[in-house]
């Protein structure tokens, strides 16, 4: 499988048009992904390839997103 730029941004405008087309807050990026794959996605290849693509989207300016870790023990 491989992502496709445009089907990424095309879930991201939809998640944009529920928040009435403005900063979409809380959005969970496995979520999204799974949006676009149409199934789970337990390959960490696949889940790797996904932020490789939403950073070069954010690179090229057609995206912004700040990375938070909710809850869990980090260390």
């Amino acid at each position: 499988m491989r992502w496709d730029n445009i089907m990424i941004l095309q879930a991201v405008d939809r998640h944009q048009e529920r928040f009435g087309g403005g900063e979409v807050w809380g959005a969970d990026g496995r979520q999204l992904m799974e949006e676009v794959a149409g199934r789970q996605v337990v390959e960490d290849q696949l889940s790797r390839g996904f932020i490789r693509e939403l950073d070069i989207a954010a690179a090229e300016g057609y995206l912004t997103f700040d990375v938070e870790i909710y809850g869990g023990n980090l260390e």
